[in-house]
């Protein structure tokens, strides 16, 4: 009877044991919408017009090439990102129910939840390079 309870437990637990495996990682998988937005702030950051000038100062980005604007796939990245993101948002969430869309512009990082909407628009939070300091809180 003790065998047959275990062995139903284990059965039970294994499809929740493979779906954590699975969300190791708090960071946003590569997709279409994850790209879309990595290009929109490498525009910002490398734009030489009027406008990415602007949006740079209201971001606190740096000036840097496009190819200095990476789409951050590093587990560790990520959950210092989300961790910095609850701190800011004063929120709660653990590592594996939330995940965060993290882009490294140079020596700084972009971050927002993409779950996470204000009406119709996404915050992104801007960290410093350590994920201590906010540099910039905007939407789009």
């Amino acid at each position: 009877m003790t065998l047959r309870i275990g062995v139903i437990c284990m059965a039970l637990a294994a499809p929740l044991a493979f779906a954590n495996a699975q969300k190791s990682s708090a960071c946003v998988p590569v997709d279409s919408v994850s790209s879309r937005v990595r290009q929109t702030f490498a525009d910002i950051a490398g734009g030489t017009d009027a406008v990415s000038a602007s949006l740079r100062l209201k971001y606190q980005l740096p000036a840097v090439a496009d190819s200095v604007v990476v789409l951050v796939q590093d587990s560790h990245e990520c959950a210092q990102a989300l961790r910095a993101l609850n701190r800011d948002q004063n929120t709660s969430h653990t590592e594996g129910l939330r995940t965060v869309l993290v882009i490294r512009v140079g020596t700084v990082f972009v971050v927002s939840d993409p779950a996470y909407k204000v009406g119709e628009w996404t915050p992104y939070t801007v960290f410093d390079s350590r994920f201590k300091t906010v540099l910039a809180r905007v939407a789009q």
